[in-house]
């Protein structure tokens, strides 16, 4: 095929020397070979420095960056701020990509005139056994569709790696470096004002996300979380303005936010404030989260719990991991 169209390949690395051979093996092994290779290297203590120096001496495509530690967002944004690409892509550095990867989106963009194209992806343990995988769809989607997806979750999640972009859309839009948590879906969500089309295939599960223990996400409740919610928030008001015929979409979003750090505060035996400002939280969306089809049953069960009194879930939590001990 035609390699016309240059592809900017944006890595952050922090301390994953175990990891990065792997992914960059599956990068510079592309089929599409047009790319350049961004490696912005977040200070790391351990080889991961060296392994990314040894890698650029050997591929003229790889450009490194040797920053002092400010985080994953700030290193994208130094990758995009120095990438030339009609488009980009952002991969993790303990994950890894198909030697298709490239190719396939970037015809997915092209072919379909999209300002992103979306695959699937494989979540996989230290073992490489698939764990979980996307749900399946095929589709061009439109400004209200992308963000109902975004929203619900069901075929793709609000991480900004397994999609492609056209770097137009981006322009100055950058990530929020004061996020620890979200910044991906807060990237992806300010970046819906410019797209006309989105075009989904995860049918092709070209990515494959590694689980592993110790990220920001695994983390027990903390003020990083309020970040989320408050952004779940200003979503809700954004919905309920512009295309209200999603709202239960949005709140069901800001159910999920809001619910599992109720639990995680209640397991982790967080202060009362906390545990307060999370029922407030959830009672001013009381009436929209009673009456949403898309919130189960059981997780309403949980909600009315915390209504009347989230201490008889953490007693209910401990009855449990007493049963099973």
């Amino acid at each position: 095929m035609s390699d016309n169209d240059l592809i900017s390949i944006i890595i952050p690395i922090y301390n994953v020397e175990k990891y990065m051979e792997k992914c960059l093996n599956s990068v510079v092994n592309q089929t599409y070979n047009n790319i350049e290779i961004i490696l912005i290297d977040d200070g790391s203590k351990d080889k991961s420095r060296e392994i990314c120096d040894n890698y650029a001496k050997k591929d003229n495509r790889i450009k490194v960056v040797h920053k002092e530690n400010n985080g994953v967002s700030s290193a994208r944004n130094t990758g995009i701020d120095m990438s030339k690409g009609k488009y980009i892509t952002f991969i993790d550095s303990d994950d890894y990509i198909d030697t298709d990867y490239i190719e396939t989106l970037y015809k997915l963009c092209t072919r379909n005139d999209s300002d992103i194209a979306i695959c699937g992806v494989k979540d996989e343990d230290f073992d490489g056994n698939i764990v979980n995988e996307s749900n399946e769809i095929k589709k061009k989607l439109n400004k209200k569709e992308m963000l109902k997806e975004l929203l619900s979750e069901q075929h793709f999640f609000g991480v900004c790696w397994a999609k492609f972009y056209k770097k137009d859309i981006i322009g100055n839009i950058r990530f929020n470096e004061n996020m620890k948590i979200a910044e991906d879906f807060e990237f992806l969500y300010k970046l819906l004002d410019k797209v006309n089309v989105a075009y989904v295939d995860t049918t092709k599960k070209l990515y494959h996300f590694l689980i592993r223990e110790g990220s920001a996400t695994k983390s027990g409740f903390n003020l990083e979380w309020k970040k989320q919610i408050n952004l779940c928030e200003e979503i809700i008001n954004d919905v309920s303005v512009y295309w209200p015929d999603i709202e239960e979409y949005a709140i069901k979003r800001y159910f999920k936010a809001v619910m599992p750090c109720m639990i995680t505060a209640l397991k982790s035996n967080s202060n009362y404030e906390d545990i307060k400002y999370l029922r407030d939280k959830l009672k001013e969306y009381k009436r929209q989260i009673n009456k949403n089809i898309l919130i189960t049953k059981k997780q309403k069960f949980f909600f009315y719990i915390v209504m009347i009194n989230p201490y008889i879930l953490k007693s209910i939590f401990n009855i449990k991991k007493k049963i099973i001990k």
